[in-house]
């Protein structure tokens, strides 16, 4: 099963408290850029750091699913990231990154 979950809205211990009321084992970031001048405990390492204290495990995907890609066959004629087409790509994704303990 995958939910998502947005962070802005969340102090940090609220945004954990939520994953762990709902069993979740792994957090996936998809943010291309991993890090929030607005909101440190979000940026890459504060947010994998925290996550383990709380036995939540945390993987970073930018490259295969962040919305700012470098290869332009990802876009549309209007300039949007074509998520579709990017996941023909992805299937081969290195699932080990995804195993959960």
């Amino acid at each position: 099963m995958l939910f998502t979950i947005g962070y802005t809205a969340f102090q940090i211990e609220d945004f954990i408290d939520t994953l762990k009321q709902n069993k979740i084992k792994a957090l996936v970031d998809v943010r291309s850029t991993p890090y929030s001048e607005h909101y440190p405990d979000y940026n890459k390492e504060n947010l994998e750091r925290l996550l383990a204290k709380n036995k939540i495990q945390y993987r970073n995907f930018a490259a295969e699913f962040g919305a700012r890609q470098i290869e332009k066959r990802y876009f549309s004629p209007q300039g949007y990231l074509d998520f579709m087409e990017k996941s023909r790509t992805v299937q081969n994704v290195n699932t080990r990154n995804l195993q959960i303990m």
